[in-house]
């Protein structure tokens, strides 16, 4: 957990310029082998609220804050965020932009928030999720990791409000909730980009994957059948 969920590109890292995030990944997934990498954003993200200002407002943009070190760290990791939204913004969000996970050279299409339900800068965070996401890839030695199945990237997005939470389907090109009805796609989907780079592996799609993929299910959807936060003037989300 960061200011705005943010995962510096690995073209951002080197042994000059050291960073956290990299660090934590290396050691999840390639010395304590951690199978599942989640990125998630949330609603009325105030380090996402900020990086929008500071880009579109003056005021901000002359203020101390836009000189501190939270503008410095959301402009360097989500200005990338910030130029796709451009992007979408100039055709109502009616194209998707193209990412990729396990393999660079295959993309896959991701719309936001099609439906219109959302504000602009709920749904910059929705695409900032899917950009850091994509970040993770990056780094040399989680592609292995992700490529022969050991490790999995996923992207969620938390409705602070409502308290649905979201996930990210290639399937359906965009976040759907998260409940009885779409857990079983998205457990399935998870254990089709599996089977799909593991064809190398000896023990592809083993037992152990299927109990693996069934505790997936299960957190997630306990998590959201949790009961909806309601907020009051005491609430203080960031």
């Amino acid at each position: 957990r960061n200011a705005g969920n943010m995962v510096p590109h690995s073209s951002r890292v080197s042994k000059e310029s050291v960073a956290t995030e990299p660090a934590v990944l290396e050691l999840a997934c390639v010395i304590n082998t951690v199978k599942h990498v989640v990125v998630c954003g949330h609603s009325d993200c105030k380090a996402i609220n900020l990086l929008y200002s500071l880009h579109t407002d003056q005021h901000v943009q002359n203020s101390p804050v836009a000189q501190g070190p939270l503008s410095s760290w959301i402009k360097a990791h989500g200005d990338s965020a910030m130029e796709e939204f451009e992007k979408l913004e100039r055709v109502a969000f009616r194209r998707p932009i193209l990412l990729h996970a396990e393999d660079p050279n295959e993309k896959f299409p991701a719309y936001i928030d099609v439906d219109e339900r959302y504000s602009i800068n709920d749904k910059i965070s929705m695409l900032n999720t899917l950009v850091q996401m994509q970040n993770v890839t990056s780094y040399p030695f989680m592609h292995s990791c992700l490529r022969d199945g050991r490790t999995h990237v996923h992207a969620l997005w938390f409705d602070v409000y409502t308290g649905e939470v979201h996930c990210f389907s290639r399937k359906e090109k965009t976040f759907i909730p998260v409940n009885e009805n779409t857990v079983e796609q998205l457990i399935n989907e998870v254990k089709e980009t599996a089977d799909k780079f593991s064809r190398t592996r000896i023990n592809k799609h083993t037992p152990s994957m299927e109990i693996d993929m069934e505790k997936v299910g299960r957190r997630m959807i306990h998590t959201a059948k949790q009961s909806a936060h309601v907020c009051n003037e005491h609430c203080k989300h960031d």
